[in-house]
Order: structure tokens, then C-alpha cells, then sequence
């Protein structure tokens, strides 16, 4: 037979090589972890555990704990520590539902309309684990949606909410959505009807043109769009013209 290390020919059933000293009895490898259960390994004269906490555009996340003076306190630790990295982090439309429910009654009319819109603007990434989610997913989200300021306002300051939410279940360690760039506000200059203006829509109204009638409302009470949509006959006192509601 030969040595199983230096290859030299030994006494048939040699236990140790008499060349090279080398036990010829193979160890049989130890069982490693399944997939996914995380490694303990030697670093010296200490044991280091390692384990995969998630994935981030196809590039592993890992987390390490080193200086184990004993492979026994490191396996106990890393069963505590895979605990942690399997617990279920919630999608950012599974923080949406319950925020959805709690908080957004609570805020105006126009706010809601705007954070539902915002909301549906984050569709691509709804389903995706907020853990999982970069700066960089966030700011290309909210680029393709949202090409001006105020509907990409909306998006960031949703998100926003959701963070907070993720960041008091420690699900997340900090709130991404600040790093958002909005685009450029540009905001032209408002310029109020000339009386001679005013006269041509009060002509164009006396004329049939209906629609023409909602500017002037909008004009003489300073209601916005929004606003008018929402008006009703109760909300009007007719006696005094004044809007009450």
C-alpha cells in the first residue's frame, strides 16, 4: 500500500506511514449544515459563525460573530442568531394594509387621495421585503413615476411612514427614504385674472358654458378644486351666500 500523503509504499496495514509519520486511517468529514443554516468555523484559536441574512440585488448579506472560545458556544449562538435572520420581514404592501387603516383616516381628504395615488405609483416593489430594498430601488421607483416635485414628495413622504413603521418593529435599522433626491420644484408665478378677463368669463357663462361657471366659484371664493368637488347644497347658506360647511 502506499502513504496516503507522500505516496511512498509502507507495510500493508500500516496505521501510521514509516517515511512521513502520517496516520493512514482516513477521518471520516464531519456532517455539515444544510443550506441556509449558517457556518461555524476556526479562526485561529477562536471560532467565528456566519450566517446569511438576505439578499440584495442577487449579492449575499452576510452577518459574523467572531472570538468563540469553544465550536460549542458558537453553534449555540448561531441558532440564535438564525433565529433572528428567518424571522419574516414584512413587504412594504404588507406595512401599507394596517397603515392604511389606522392612519391615513386621520389625515384631510386631499392628503389620502395624494398618499393612495403615491401608493399606487410603488406597485413594482409592493411585494418586495422592506429589508430588502435599496436607496438606489427606491430613488429609480420613484423616477419612473414620478417625473415632477409634488407626486414625488408624495412617494418619499410615504415611504417614509412605512420606514418609521419598519424601523419600530426592527425590521429595518434605519429609514431609507430620506436618502431620496425630488425632483426640481418649479413653480411658475401665479397671476390672478385681469378684470378684462373676468368680464370674458362672465360672458362666456351668461352664454351657456357651464364649465366656465366652476372658474368663476373658484375665482370669487377662493376655493380649491378639491374643495369644489366636495361642496354640497348643505354646506351653503343662500340667505347670506356664504359657504358654511
Amino acid at each position: 500500500m502506499n502513504c496516503i500523503k507522500c505516496k511512498k509504499e509502507i507495510p500493508e496495514g500500516s496505521v501510521y506511514c514509516n517515511h512521513c509519520g502520517r496516520k493512514q486511517e482516513r477521518e471520516k468529514s464531519r456532517r455539515s449544515r444544510a443550506n441556509g443554516m449558517g457556518s461555524v468555523y476556526k479562526e485561529g484559536k477562536s471560532w467565528t459563525v456566519e450566517v446569511t441574512k438576505h439578499w440584495t440585488n442577487k449579492k449575499r448579506i452576510k452577518e459574523r460573530k467572531r472570538g468563540f472560545k469553544t465550536k460549542t458556544d458558537a453553534i449555540e449562538y448561531l441558532n440564535s442568531l438564525r433565529g433572528e435572520s428567518i424571522k419574516k420581514v414584512p413587504t412594504l404592501k404588507e406595512l401599507y394594509e394596517p397603515w392604511k387603516t389606522s392612519t391615513l383616516p386621520k389625515l384631510s381628504a386631499s392628503k389620502q387621495t395624494a398618499y393612495k395615488i403615491a401608493y399606487n405609483k410603488l406597485k413594482s416593489i409592493e411585494g418586495t421585503p422592506i429589508n430588502q430594498l435599496t436607496i438606489e430601488d427606491l430613488q429609480t421607483v420613484v423616477d419612473e413615476q414620478a417625473t415632477t416635485f409634488y407626486p414625488a414628495r408624495d412617494m418619499k413622504s410615504l415611504l417614509s411612514h412605512l420606514y418609521k413603521r419598519a424601523c419600530a418593529q426592527e425590521n429595518v435599522r434605519s429609514n431609507l427614504s430620506r436618502f431620496i433626491e425630488l425632483p426640481t420644484l418649479e413653480e411658475a408665478e401665479a397671476h390672478p385674472f385681469s378684470e378684462n378677463e373676468l368680464k370674458q368669463l362672465w360672458t362666456a357663462f351668461e352664454q351657456g358654458d357651464k364649465f366656465v361657471g366652476y372658474i368663476l366659484l373658484m375665482t370669487y371664493s377662493g376655493m380649491m378644486p378639491g374643495e369644489l368637488r366636495k361642496c354640497e347644497k348643505t354646506m351653503i347658506d343662500w340667505s347670506q351666500q356664504n359657504i358654511i360647511g
